[in-house]
């Protein structure tokens, strides 16, 4: 049998998602001799959240063959419009969560309110204009009194504080050498986990969840 010229195919797949939390994991490691990779570890941990849910709209076409249940293809329909109209990754999460457990968003609950805390910490990071801290001394009547200019994440910052996560903000100082500890690169990564392993768990039982969790899951220790 003669088989020249017949083509052989082969896919192979790779998922950003995990190589993300790769490099969220290996900058907790180092973040106790180098404490600014904790804020690598938390910027990390927020883009593989951002990822994974992005992925599973390709993960449906490698996984079912375009073959779906109704709330696979609901699933599906609903991701590509919510990515054509660069919907927030929270809005694509709240919308998958209603759809596969008929429950909503309930920040309040883990791990929908870590996911928000650590998603505005990466936000306030990202997106923060330079911090400027005001000092006022009226002399003779004690020490300077110092303002942030522009807002902090308060909210989150007194949440980890008390958690015991992060580091008192000094007077004078930025909010960003509060957050380089180690017990926050660990708590970046353990959210993430935790907000995908929450996704994957919540599908519909089926072959389709098999293979997702086969192909996306994360490892803590990864």
């Amino acid at each position: 049998m003669n088989i020249e010229g017949k083509k052989i195919y082969s896919t192979k797949v790779y998922f950003a998602h995990k190589l993300l939390f790769y490099i969220a994991r290996k900058a907790a490691d180092k973040s106790t001799e180098e404490p600014e990779e904790a804020i690598v570890s938390l910027i990390f941990s927020f883009n593989c959240i951002e990822a994974f849910i992005n992925e599973t709209i390709g993960s449906t076409e490698l996984f079912t063959g375009g073959r779906r249940t109704e709330a696979e293809q609901e699933l599906y329909e609903q991701m590509l419009s919510l990515q054509s109209s660069k919907a927030s990754t929270l809005e694509k999460y709240k919308k998958s969560k209603k759809l596969f457990t008929k429950n909503h968003w309930d920040r309040t609950q883990s791990p929908y309110k870590e996911f928000e805390t650590l998603r505005n910490l990466r936000n306030s990071i990202i997106h923060k204009p330079p911090e400027v801290i005001k000092g006022e001394l009226t002399i003779g009547q004690g020490e300077y009194n110092y303002k942030s200019k522009y807002e902090r994440p308060d909210v989150e910052l007194q949440e980890l504080l008390k958690l015991g996560i992060i580091k008192p903000i000094l007077r004078d100082g930025s909010w960003l050498d509060a957050i380089m500890t180690p017990e926050l690169a660990e708590w970046s990564c353990q959210v993430a986990f935790d907000v995908i392993n929450n996704f994957l768990t919540s599908l519909h039982e089926g072959r389709f969840k098999e293979l997702m969790i086969e192909q996306m899951s994360l490892s803590i220790n990864d």
